[in-house]
């Protein structure tokens, strides 16, 4: 829940469910394609 402040506002642009779930999974969370790419 690092990112929840941050969530709070991309809640309504992005959905930070699922960003929030792939910063946590170690991915990056790609905002062009909102999508979560892993390396």
């Amino acid at each position: 829940m690092k990112y929840l402040c941050t969530c709070l506002v991309i809640l309504l642009l992005v959905g930070c469910d699922a960003k929030d779930r792939c910063l946590d999974d170690g991915g990056r969370y790609d905002e062009a394609s909102k999508q979560c790419v892993y390396e």
